[in-house]
């Protein structure tokens, strides 16, 4: 079958001198924020408001942790000001925030896929998409069959749709066809939305949605025919297993 990918957005390289002084300004940056948080955690601060006050909770240690060489605001003579604060925050000032944004996202980017490659490494194709199924209801004997459905028929992408399939093509992970979730003269509303599955088409590239779906049409057909899979994706039962 037929699929088109979305397109996914790829960040600019960036060189390992940039990384380096990325990843100096996000510890400065996280430092920051804690010194500030510490200052309005561990007493009262002036904030023209008289009397109102913060917990008693130390988040030196935090600190601490992130950048041992922080300097944290003397309070044992009494409360803090804001310029106190002020004075012990580090220098900002030479950060470059559009491109710690690119770098924090990149990171994100390649965390996340490396929680995709381990999942499939232990699951096989489309194993990230292994718990979220199990956790629907999904039984796991039928996991093998199910991973080799979605790559075969998406490749995993959530937002894949063959719009050359009929009934407004098919959508989504498990590529569910607009017969069943638009009106028809079996269902006057939709058979996935009387069933309270989805409110649209367009739902379905909704992963947890498409899963829910493809469940109910894979029990629908074990209990009219014996076999989920076989018709609405053309696999033998008991292909994997």
């Amino acid at each position: 079958m037929r699929y088109y990918r979305t397109r996914a957005y790829r960040p600019q390289p960036v060189s390992p001198e940039q990384r380096k002084l990325m990843r100096t300004n996000i510890l400065r940056a996280i430092t920051s924020i804690a010194v500030l948080i510490s200052a309005f955690a561990v007493g009262s601060v002036a904030f023209g408001l008289k009397g109102v006050s913060a917990p008693d909770v130390s988040l030196q240690p935090v600190a601490e942790s992130i950048a041992p060489t922080t300097v944290m605001v003397d309070r044992s003579e009494g409360p803090i000001s804001i310029q106190e604060v002020k004075e012990e925050l580090p220098d900002l000032s030479g950060i470059d925030w559009t491109m710690l944004a690119l770098l924090i996202q990149e990171e994100q980017q390649i965390a996340r896929q490396m929680s995709i490659d381990e999942a499939r490494l232990a699951y096989g194709k489309c194993g990230e998409w292994r718990e979220l199924a199990l956790m629907i209801g999904w039984p796991a004997e039928e996991w093998p069959t199910l991973s080799y459905v979605l790559h075969r028929e998406s490749r995993c992408n959530v937002g894949s749709h063959n719009k050359t399939d009929p009934l407004s093509g098919s959508r989504g992970l498990m590529q569910i066809n607009g017969y069943w979730c638009r009106p028809s003269k079996y269902s006057k509303a939709g058979w996935l939305q009387e069933r309270g599955i989805l409110s649209t088409c367009d739902d379905l590239y909704d992963p947890e949605v498409n899963l829910r779906a493809g469940l109910a049409i894979w029990q629908y057909g074990e209990e009219k025919h014996g076999c989920g899979w076989r018709g609405p994706w053309a696999t033998p039962c008991g292909k994997f297993g």
